[in-house]
C-alpha cells in the first residue's frame, strides 16, 4: 500500500479548480477530465450539489511539492484549497481522519 495520500472531502469541495492551477504551476501533469457535478440528498432530505474533483496524473512527483513535503509542509494544492476539502498525510491516518470526522463522501488518492 502507498505510504502517503490525498483525501478529498467531496461534501466540502466547491469545484473552484484552484488545485488544478496550483498543481500546473508546480510542474505536475493534470488529467484533463470535465468537472462533474452530482446532485444528491443528505440523510435529512436536503438536496446537495456535489463536485467531483480533478485528479493529478502524477501527484507528488514535482520537485517543488516533494520539497514542501520534505520540509513538513502540505502540498500546494492542499494549502491553496479554499474550502478546506483536501488533506495530505499517511494513508492510514487519512482513513482514521475520515472515520473520526465522519466524512462519508470522500476519496483517498494514494501515491
Amino acid at each position: 500500500m502507498a505510504k502517503y495520500g490525498l483525501l478529498i472531502d467531496l461534501d466540502r469541495c466547491i469545484g473552484c479548480r484552484t488545485h488544478e492551477v496550483v498543481c500546473k504551476t508546480e510542474g505536475n501533469e493534470i488529467v484533463r477530465q470535465p468537472l462533474v457535478s452530482v446532485s444528491r440528498v443528505t440523510p435529512d432530505g436536503e438536496p446537495v450539489l456535489q463536485y467531483l474533483h480533478f485528479v493529478q496524473a502524477r501527484c507528488g512527483l514535482s520537485r517543488s511539492c516533494a520539497g514542501r513535503v520534505g520540509k513538513g509542509l502540505a502540498p500546494r494544492c492542499v494549502a491553496a484549497c479554499q474550502a478546506g476539502a483536501r488533506q495530505f498525510g499517511r494513508v492510514e491516518e487519512l482513513f482514521d481522519y475520515a472515520r473520526a470526522k465522519n466524512i462519508p463522501h470522500c476519496t483517498i488518492i494514494p501515491f
